[in-house]
């Protein structure tokens, strides 16, 4: 991923499950925007995408909830995730390092 944002390749990162990795998919966009202005180039036409894959976050969780009792939290923990997902997104691209990017 920072490879190909250093590179001003535009992608989209997909099939992501887990919030670590969606923490590590934002920090790998910023160092590569960062990668890119330590060598003198433009970060205007980067532009990319991280998506998660929530229908199967439920679909593989549902059954063990089912097992454990929890109906009533059936199709609830990939909304939870989804939550938490636009929590760190929030946090990330509220940094003074994100602010700095978006300067340039």
């Amino acid at each position: 991923i920072r490879q190909c944002i250093s590179e001003e390749i535009n992608i989209n990162v997909t099939l992501l499950f887990g919030l670590p990795r969606y923490k590590e998919v934002t920090d790998a966009y910023m160092s590569g925007l960062e990668d890119r202005l330590k060598s003198d180039q433009g970060i205007d036409g980067v532009a990319s995408v991280a998506s998660f894959f929530l229908s199967r976050i439920d679909t593989m969780i549902d059954p063990l909830l089912n097992e454990k009792g929890l109906h009533n939290l059936k199709g609830e923990v990939a909304i939870a995730s989804a939550k938490q997902a636009y929590n760190i997104y929030k946090d990330e691209f509220n940094t003074t390092r994100f602010k700095m990017l978006e300067s340039n």
